[in-house]
């Protein structure tokens, strides 16, 4: 049986845990309710923009446009598709990062299988946000981006213009026939 100053340092060690572990948590939802506020002050924006682009797009006969224009694909014929996923650089996001390579996964398996039922071959490319899912990604065998690194934590206005930028000249340069 252990002696009672190894039981003492036990129980101060668990306990030094439990409170760096409330700690973690209490910044870890700070975190997460500047984020649903931050989205919150957006969405109404974003949510007004799609709004007039689903208006102008029902009101005008024909729009020159490649943005608004869905692709039609012969049989034979290969569907280009470029995936972003947003995920986290550090675990301690708890199941985020893991839910987002599911989402992943099965995002690619079900437009591989939609496809493969119109008789369509897929070539899919992920890019991906955040260590930890580009690393379980590429573990898992699935076409992923190694050049393509952000950081997702603090990001930017001028990081999402850059990658707003790569997304428009990878669709207009036609190696994307669908963007997710």
């Amino acid at each position: 049986m252990e002696n009672f100053n190894e039981i003492k340092k036990r129980i101060k060690s668990v306990n030094d845990i439990s409170q760096m572990t409330n700690a973690m948590q209490l910044v870890s939802s700070a975190k997460m309710r500047r984020s649903v506020a931050l989205h919150d002050a957006v969405d109404p924006f974003f949510s007004l923009c799609a709004e007039s682009m689903q208006e102008i797009r029902n009101n005008t006969e024909s729009i020159d446009n490649p943005f608004f224009v869905l692709k039609q694909k012969e049989q034979g014929e290969e569907w280009k598709i470029g995936c972003f996923v947003l995920s986290g650089d550090q675990g301690l996001a708890g199941a985020y990062n893991n839910n987002m390579v599911k989402i992943a996964e099965e995002h690619v398996h079900k437009k591989v299988l939609e496809n493969t039922r119109k008789g369509l071959s897929t070539n899919y490319e992920l890019y991906v946000f955040g260590k930890l899912a580009r690393e379980k990604l590429m573990h898992a065998g699935y076409n992923v981006n190694a050049e393509f690194s952000f950081p997702i934590s603090e990001p930017t206005f001028y990081q999402a213009r850059n990658v707003g930028a790569i997304i428009r000249r990878k669709f207009l340069n036609h190696e994307f026939d669908l963007v997710t």
